[in-house]
């Protein structure tokens, strides 16, 4: 019983916490899962500017100057040039990847390419710039490092484009050239995990494993969050062999993501996997934690910088967009396939979504 009235008021306090602070979503991960091992004053570099910039429409940007980078050395280098050298990331569906099939890149990065190349003919007034789409691959090379944006950095490409979550300042030491587009969408880190591993979650924290790619935000948001074991993959292909040969319980990444990689898991084995949490707009970790892609770029390219923001304000990107999102809406839409919550924990789950659809409703 005062196991019972612990949990309670702590659950109790959580939401009082979160009406103050007026926040979008709550976290059913401290529902569900064992405490996080975070407190405000570690979880960001500066939770209070994130908070007014995230409610802002704004995101953090890493300030730290590049004085290896000539500036607008891009928009220079495409009137010389005409030719724009657009990177895409591989693997990311829906947002960016190849099709098997036809071998042709897809998603909304290769639309937006298209757009961003018209837009600089229109505004520099050059009759045709040849587009060159690269793929990017991500790999390790270290703790620190992301190695998707070494092409940008080294001035292989102009532009790179993929799910890539803005990082908050000084979340990333390694990016000190690199800056990124405003935000396009918004998704949540969720784990994909067997059914059968959902009890474990609970049992013993420190033994339970968690796939996740090296050098992403994802690892270190996960890293300062939870307790969990994390085993760092180089790709996703090998995360998910190794999941379902059960070398590790779960596999976290990007929800909009994950979407993706489950629906080809339905195909062969139905029904054996699931997301957690279950409702798109709920995060494993923290509400503090959105994850908002950009489009990456060198620092100190600020006429570029506002060519690809008011690109991303055509009415075409603005659909395909809408695509992506309506993609998460129709996730949002379908009933939980599983009920795993007692119900006390489903009482107050569903308490705090009734405080947060009339906040909404309210704004």
């Amino acid at each position: 019983m005062a196991s019972f009235l612990f949990k309670l008021i702590v659950s109790l306090t959580l939401i009082l916490s979160f009406i103050v602070l007026e926040l979008r979503q709550v976290t059913e991960a401290a529902i569900f899962l064992p405490q996080p091992k975070f407190s405000l004053t570690t979880i960001l570099p500066s939770s209070s500017s994130v908070l007014q910039n995230y409610f802002t429409g704004e995101i953090a940007q890493n300030n730290a100057t590049n004085s290896n980078s000539d500036e607008n050395w891009i928009i220079k280098d495409l009137k010389t040039n005409k030719i724009l050298r657009f990177g895409i990331r591989l693997e990311t569906y829906p947002v960016s990847y190849k099709d098997e099939i036809s071998n042709e890149y897809k998603g909304f990065c290769t639309v937006f390419a298209q757009e961003l190349k018209k837009s600089l003919e229109t505004e520099f007034d050059i009759r045709k710039i040849e587009l060159t789409q690269i793929s990017i691959k991500n790999f390790s090379q270290g703790q620190d490092k992301n190695p998707r944006y070494q092409g940008v950095e080294n001035k292989e490409v102009h532009i790179e484009c993929g799910a890539n979550t803005i990082p908050f300042e000084g979340e990333f030491t390694s990016l000190d050239k690199v800056e990124f587009s405003s935000p396009f969408l918004e998704t949540k880190i969720k784990l994909l995990i067997p059914k059968k591993n959902i009890g474990k979650l609970t049992q013993k924290p420190s033994e339970f494993k968690v796939g996740v790619i090296e050098a992403t935000t994802t690892k270190k948001r996960l890293t300062s969050a939870f307790q969990y074991k994390l085993i760092t993959y180089k790709n996703k292909r090998k995360a998910i062999e190794d999941l379902k040969e059960n070398k590790i319980n779960a596999y976290a990444s990007d929800g909009i993501l994950l979407r993706g990689i489950l629906n080809e898991l339905e195909k062969q084995e139905n029904g054996k996997y699931i997301l957690l949490p279950e409702k798109e707009n709920l995060s494993i970790t923290s509400t503090f934690y959105p994850e908002l892609y950009g489009l990456a770029f060198q620092k100190g390219n600020e006429e570029f910088k506002r060519i690809v923001n008011d690109t991303l304000k055509k009415k075409i990107i603005k659909e395909e967009i809408k695509k992506l999102e309506d993609k998460i809406r129709l996730w949002q839409s379908k009933k939980p396939q599983i009920n795993w919550l007692n119900e006390t924990q489903i009482n107050i789950a569903n308490y705090c979504d009734e405080i947060l659809e009339s906040m909404e409703n309210n704004e």
